[in-house]
């Protein structure tokens, strides 16, 4: 099977759109995809350039009416394809990936 040849820049994309930080890490995992495989990525490069921040309409779905502009739900998918492409987890884990990473708790009592 024929590997891809991807340039310095198309893997800096990939790491990029899969939201990792590691670039000698994706440029492994590349390494293991074949030629078909290789196709899909610069596919979902090209879906990513398509919905930079503000350009996707939703609907308020919390109580309010009216449209909000954004992009993160075109961009959630498109990563988490690239990511499943790539072998690795859907979501990101900051434990994985070395990033910052916040959380929220929901109804927890105030003492």
């Amino acid at each position: 099977m024929p590997i891809p040849t991807p340039t310095e820049a198309q893997i800096e994309k990939t790491r990029e759109v899969a939201g990792e930080q590691s670039y000698s890490f994706i440029a492994a995992l590349i390494d293991g995809l074949n030629n078909s495989q290789w196709a899909n990525v610069l596919t979902l490069h090209v879906a990513w350039a398509e919905y930079p921040a503000g350009d996707t309409v939703e609907l308020q779905q919390s109580g309010g009416d009216g449209l909000r502009y954004s992009s993160n739900t075109a961009r959630e998918d498109i990563r988490k394809r690239l990511r499943l492409l790539l072998g690795l987890p859907e979501l990101r884990d900051s434990n994985l990936t070395g990033a910052e990473s916040s959380h929220v708790l929901w109804n927890c009592p105030v003492f």
